[in-house]
């Protein structure tokens, strides 16, 4: 199927109003609109339990909350120093979240965090009027509220109320867990510093709340100081500028294979796009086998298959010859790793597919997890006898579980602990046995679009990638490839706080601490190649365009 035009996020030629802009774009999936603050106290005793609740929570479950940030000691300090910060006279909700914020954030894993959300204006955020992206390692402005301020769009963001951007990423770390910088921007974007409880909490020397300045760098490098009358409501539409180029968009599994012939390009182009990792068949296997999820089996069999799909791509594209395979995750924010070694298995084989999985661990690295009371909670058809079968040493509650690890390191071939995951997949597992269309087909170029967005699993299928041989393209990731995963839901007792704890942990990086920390793209998309191409929405994939032609 050939195409002309796509565009990415949201349909361009859909004005946009308040609810699908911000619902589906601005906020994504993790925003819910509160309106007032709950200003009923809870008691002092009750919260002084939820503390210790929440700490219990995190000692138990997550498999290193102490080395981010000083050590046991530390964790500790700050956990005394919460509990005497509680008053006589108790707290409301959301002063508590601003007191548990700190503490979570000290942990350093951006998946360790809260759910729950200062009061919000839907329709009047009450911080910057504009839209954020990222660009290497500034905010560049990508939409204006006010129709006025569309000519600051692609314009660097360099302070507000004369705090420079840098400042206000360190001071960010204080209050949400952040593995690198780009997380922190990536949060500013779309959320931090479009909403007033947020952006205050960043500038408590923002004292009138009724205008904001800020200090630009537009495009030909002068800077310009600008105010503006708060709140800005939000009219619609409210919209992306047009791209010069459309691809086409996924349905609910949240990924396609299809071919492209671009604009003014000869060469047809083998495109995978993979918007989150969540709908496939295989992750909704792994769930019923875990037990965290029922599912029908006539569910299962209408769910797209990852293994059938990308059987009939590679097919399809030996059969074109195609020379080319661009891979868009540049929204995937995750959802099950499944699919990352479906994938590599397909186009590199199940050879290269084995070292990729054993590199982690030869790098003094690799994967684990930790098993906790809120785990068996969560997971409610794993036991222990399933666990510690054929172990010689059973694990016991609270271990972390290095079986993957020791089997990649003295596994020759074939990791079984490994392969029982691979169990829980039956979709993928027959071919995987019979390895029918093991490297069936590969490009002679594959190139991985990512962007700050590209996180959790999805960074975990750029890595697999990444280690086959693909280049990848664009804005690294938030995500440090040595961090943390896995979530499990808890939820406080007395004030009904919400949130998540990691209960894995992943060294891709073992001997190479920075690249741990941001995992590097072959073609970083720069602010120069960004205005290039006229801002457009679409860069990375004109980028990935411009290098297949030039070689």
């Amino acid at each position: 199927m050939m195409r002309m035009k796509y565009v990415i996020g949201v349909n361009m030629k859909k004005k946009i109003g308040l609810a699908g802009s911000l619902l589906l774009f601005i906020l994504f999936s993790f925003l819910s609109f509160l309106e007032g603050e709950q200003e009923q106290r809870i008691k002092r005793q009750w919260l002084i339990e939820d503390v210790r609740q929440l700490a219990d929570i995190i000692e138990s479950s997550h498999p290193d909350p102490y080395s981010q940030g000083g050590g046991r000691i530390k964790f500790h300090y700050r956990l005394h120093k919460m509990l005497n910060a509680i008053p006589e006279k108790g707290m409301t909700k959301n002063k508590f979240i601003k007191l548990l914020r700190p503490f979570l954030a000290a942990i350093g894993d951006q998946h360790t965090s809260i759910y729950s959300d200062y009061p919000l204006n839907g329709t009047a955020p009450g911080g910057l009027p504009f839209v954020f992206g990222i660009v290497e390692q500034d905010l560049y402005i990508q939409i204006a509220f006010l129709q006025d301020d569309q000519e600051y769009c692609g314009s660097i963001l360099v302070s507000v109320e004369g705090v420079p951007v840098p400042e206000l990423v360190k001071r960010f770390k204080h209050l949400e867990g952040c593995e690198n910088d780009y997380f922190a921007l990536r949060q500013f974007a779309r959320f931090n510093l479009l909403f007033e409880p947020y952006l205050y909490e960043l500038l408590p020397e923002w004292k009138n709340h009724d205008s904001v300045s800020f200090t630009v760098r537009r495009p030909s490098g002068c800077l310009e100081t600008v105010a503006r009358e708060l709140p800005v409501k939000i009219n619609p539409p409210l919209h992306f500028p047009d791209s010069v180029i459309e691809l086409p968009e996924t349905d609910d599994s949240g990924f396609l294979c299809e071919f492209l012939q671009p604009k003014e390009s000869e060469r047809e182009i083998a495109y995978l796009r993979v918007d989150h990792m969540q709908g496939f068949r295989e992750a909704k296997e792994r769930k019923v086998a875990a037990g965290t999820q029922d599912i029908s089996e006539e569910e299962l069999t209408a769910t797209p298959s990852a293994t059938e799909s990308f059987r009939r791509f590679v097919k399809e594209m030996k059969k074109r010859h195609s020379q080319s395979l661009i891979i868009d995750m540049r929204k995937n924010g995750g959802g099950n790793y499944m699919m990352a070694p479906i994938l590599v298995y397909f186009l590199y084989g199940k050879g290269v597919l084995t070292t990729v999985n054993k590199a982690a661990a030869l790098s003094g690295g690799g994967f684990g997890e930790r098993y906790s009371p809120l785990f068996f909670k969560t997971h409610t058809k794993v036991t222990w006898e399933d666990i510690n079968k054929n172990r010689s040493i059973p694990l016991q509650m609270g271990d972390i579980d290095f079986s993957r690890v020791f089997g990649d390191l003295n596994s020759e071939k074939e990791n079984p602990v490994r392969l029982k995951d691979y169990q829980t997949c039956p979709s993928f597992y027959d071919e995987y046995q019979q390895e029918t269309y093991s490297g069936f087909y590969c490009p002679q170029r594959v190139l991985v679009l990512m962007t700050p967005w590209t996180s959790s699993s999805g960074l975990d299928m750029a890595l697999f990638l990444y280690r086959a041989g693909a280049e990848l393209v664009g804005t690294p990731s938030a995500q440090s490839p040595n961090s943390w995963g896995e979530l499990l839901e808890w939820r406080l007792n007395n004030s009904g706080i919400k949130g998540e704890v990691s209960h894995s942990f992943t060294i891709e990086f073992g001997d190479d601490p920075e690249k741990g920390r941001v995992l590097p793209v072959h073609h970083l998309l720069t602010y120069e190649k960004f205005k290039s191409y006229n801002f457009d929405i679409n860069s990375e994939f004109l980028y990935a365009m411009e290098l297949l032609e030039k070689k």
